[in-house]
């Protein structure tokens, strides 16, 4: 895991992080899940439902 200062929220700053290509970038899946989350609770959907039920078994990977 590496953190980098930068001053501001400019992009320039991540892209200059990145520009040598051995720093891969990563999600959060709780982040992830969060926002399915959210838009499941607004607008029940077959597609949300099943997003959940998803990362629930990856979840339940590693909790094991």
């Amino acid at each position: 895991m590496w953190f980098a200062y930068s001053p501001d929220r400019k992009g320039v700053h991540p892209q200059q992080h990145y520009e040598d290509g051995r720093i891969t970038g990563a999600a959060c899946m709780a982040h992830t899940r969060r926002k399915i989350h959210d838009v499941h609770a607004c607008t029940l959907t077959d597609i949300t439902t099943e997003a959940l039920r998803r990362i629930g078994e990856l979840y339940a990977i590693e909790a094991v």
